[in-house]
């Protein structure tokens, strides 16, 4: 696994199948759908039911695991402004990394746009589709504004000879 330097190693979002919050703006959002959801998950448990016990029970758990989901985002937001180390597993996970990096910077979208003399709408759709949309240069130049630095790094063919 390469390492980026922005000291704790981060799961992927592929690899856990959660979202990555990426501003102040959703961090808010999720905090307010988890104290939403609590509470709900509150009602539930403490309502009597005419629902079959297993059905109630299930209901429970598919609450319980988004509020655990939920929490996941919230604690890897915060944790990424404390650390300056990302685990990259593969290129295919250097926009996600971008992304932390810019959250451990401390740096909001805005910050990083100006620093690229672009415009925040630009940052905001980049990381809308995850950098999918831009070109090898402009991810090379968002990680040289981030600062950056590639420690370590493998390159493996998939299918050598073929």
């Amino acid at each position: 696994m390469a390492s980026v330097g922005i000291s704790q190693l981060i799961d992927t979002e592929a690899e856990r199948g959660l979202a990555v919050i990426k501003n102040q703006h959703q961090y808010r959002m999720t905090k307010a759908q988890l104290t939403r959801l609590e509470e709900a998950l509150k009602r539930v448990r403490a309502a009597e039911t005419r629902l079959q016990a297993a059905l109630h029970e299930a209901m429970i758990a598919g609450m319980e695991a988004q509020v655990a989901e939920l929490r996941q985002e919230l604690e890897e937001y915060d944790s990424l402004k404390n650390h300056d180390v990302i685990a990259v597993g593969s290129f295919e996970e250097l926009p996600e990394v971008l992304i932390k990096a810019r959250i451990a910077r401390g740096w909001t979208q805005r910050q990083l746009a100006r620093k690229l003399k672009l415009k925040e709408q630009q940052i905001q759709r980049y990381e809308s589709v995850n950098y999918r949309t831009v070109s090898v240069g402009r991810l090379l130049d968002i990680a040289q504004a981030l600062d950056i630095r590639l420690e370590r790094c493998e390159t493996r063919l998939a299918n050598p000879g073929s």
